[in-house]
């Protein structure tokens, strides 16, 4: 009940705006931004990113493959985690949990989504601290996931990826590295959860 009205919220003032800046013709232009980004972004580099175009961008890159597949592919999957993550947050049986879920497709859906989105994890992470069921051993996955994504770890540059990208390009560090890890767990997880709990 209190997922459906926040999303009605969210969806009006999402929308409402359009009627100030042009119409609803406007909202297609919207959608094309989430997952679509200018080549002067892509040629940014991953340094500093933490969304699912730069983990998986990532990954390809630890494999070599520096090119346009990794852009393609990570569009097609964020668009499967965006759809899941708004299915599956329905069935989540904590409330914690469907806030940690909204908040992290907030994060990694879009295409350029920098470190200081993370600061929108301390909400989730409350009312985690604050949830009484704390003892099953998934939660203590989900607290090894905030740890790693709050704690500011300086453990230097990823020269592999890299020097892939270029190294006038804002560069990965292993602190990066690992908060994209911890996200990416985290929301895998979740929606894993929430499919269980359908059933």
């Amino acid at each position: 009940k209190d997922t459906l009205r926040t999303m009605v919220y969210c969806i009006a003032l999402v929308i409402l705006p359009f009627f100030a800046l042009g119409g609803l013709s406007q909202i297609p232009v919207l959608f094309k931004n989430f997952f679509s980004t200018s080549n002067d972004a892509l040629g940014w580099g991953v340094g500093y990113s933490v969304n699912i175009q730069s983990t998986i961008r990532i990954i390809f890159g630890y494999f070599g493959n520096f090119g346009k597949e990794p852009i393609i592919i990570s569009q097609i999957i964020s668009f499967l985690i965006l759809v899941l993550g708004i299915i599956t947050v329905f069935f989540l049986q904590s409330k914690w949990k469907t806030v940690a879920l909204i908040t992290l497709l907030m994060i990694m859906i879009p295409s350029i989504s920098f470190v200081y989105t993370l600061i929108f994890m301390i909400i989730p992470l409350i009312m985690y601290l604050d949830y009484e069921e704390n003892d099953k051993k998934i939660n203590y996955l989900y607290l090894a996931c905030f740890i790693l994504i709050f704690i500011p770890f300086t453990l230097g540059q990823v020269d592999l990826i890299n020097n892939g990208f270029g190294r006038n390009t804002r560069l990965l560090t292993y602190g990066v590295l690992i908060q994209n890890i911890a996200l990416f767990t985290m929301i895998t997880y979740l929606i894993i959860q929430g499919i269980k709990s359908r059933k």
